[in-house]
Parts: C-alpha cells; sequence; structure tokens
C-alpha cells in the first residue's frame, strides 16, 4: 500500500506540474491581453511579418515573434496576430487573438500531457484545475466591454469567438451560459 500511495503522490505532482506551466501561459496571455494590451496592440503591424505570434511563457512574461522553424520543445500558435489594424478595430482583434490563445494553452496542455502519459484519473484532475480557470476569450470580452462600454457585442462576434449564448440540444447550462470549458470526456 505504501508504494501506491508513493506512486498516487508522483503522479499527482506530475499533473500539477503540468497545470502550473498551464497556469503560468494563462497569466502571460492575460497580461498581454488586459494590462499590457496597448503594448501588444503596436506590435499588431502587418509590416512586421505576418506570422508574427502571442507565446506566454511559463514564468508568467509574454512575448510576440515569428513561430519556431524549428521542431518547438511545445507547439507554436497556429494562428499568427498580424491584421491590418484598419480591418480590425482593437477590441474584436483582442477577442480574436484571446480565442487563438485558449486553443494554443490546451494544445501546449495536452502536449506536455501525452508526454508523461497521463491515465484518465490525471487528466480528469488536470482538466478540472484547468476548467477553473476562465478562458482568456472571457477575461478579454469582460476586459474590452468594461473599457469601452459603448461597444456592443453582435451574436456573431459571440459564436466566432466560442462564447455564444445559443444553448444546443445537448448543451448544458454552463455552455449556455457561454462559459466555452472542455470535459476529459468531450476530448
Amino acid at each position: 500500500m505504501e508504494g501506491s500511495n508513493a506512486q498516487e503522490q508522483g503522479n499527482t505532482t506530475e499533473v500539477d506540474a503540468v497545470f502550473r506551466d498551464f497556469q503560468g501561459r494563462h497569466e502571460a496571455l492575460v497580461k498581454a491581453l488586459t494590462t499590457d494590451s496597448e503594448e501588444f496592440y503596436k506590435q499588431c503591424d502587418p509590416v512586421k511579418g505576418v506570422d508574427l505570434c502571442l507565446f506566454g511563457l511559463e514564468d508568467g512574461r509574454w512575448e510576440a515573434k515569428l513561430a519556431a522553424p524549428k521542431p518547438p520543445v511545445v507547439p507554436n500558435p497556429t494562428w499568427g496576430f498580424n491584421i491590418r489594424r484598419d480591418l480590425l478595430d482593437k477590441y474584436p482583434c483582442m477577442r480574436k487573438v484571446a480565442a487563438a490563445c485558449d486553443s494554443w494553452l490546451l494544445a501546449v496542455a495536452f502536449f506536455l500531457a501525452s508526454e508523461r502519459s497521463f491515465n484518465g484519473a490525471q487528466r480528469d484532475h488536470l482538466f478540472t484545475m484547468m476548467n477553473n480557470l476562465p478562458t482568456l476569450h472571457e477575461i478579454v470580452v469582460k476586459s474590452s466591454d468594461s473599457d469601452n462600454p459603448s461597444s456592443k457585442r453582435s451574436e456573431s462576434t459571440d459564436q466566432a469567438g466560442g462564447s455564444g449564448s445559443s444553448q444546443s440540444s445537448s448543451g448544458t447550462t454552463e455552455q449556455a451560459k457561454g462559459k466555452g470549458k472542455v470535459s476529459a470526456e468531450e476530448v
């Protein structure tokens, strides 16, 4: 029994390590898209290159840079943020970047979890911890709405960003409220 308990503790530590990585990257991206949004938005310049990506680092820092040309240690974001600023205002731009960053965060967490060969209970524990954090999109929408109260979100913007308010026939109340949470069963 002692060996089983030690193994279980070791597994929990690994899950916690992946979550700490996820949480650090999440905090970095929240900072980039809210607190440092002006600095980040200035970097949204198509002249700098179409493939600039927003990276959240596990230590809580963020950087905008080109995706790695060689195979990276963790997956690259799949969406460059350099769009023509004359075509898209700051707030819709930040919402689109936030939605793309949410996907990237999940990809990094899945990648790190697969390296450690987590079992079902470990994946469930990781999903629970991740799902307790608000999505970047939720944070940016809330932040941009409070910063710019005159801006009205359209239903199509909500649905495109993954935070629509319509309920599918199999949707839960949380999904109907636009939480956009992922469960272990859905993956």
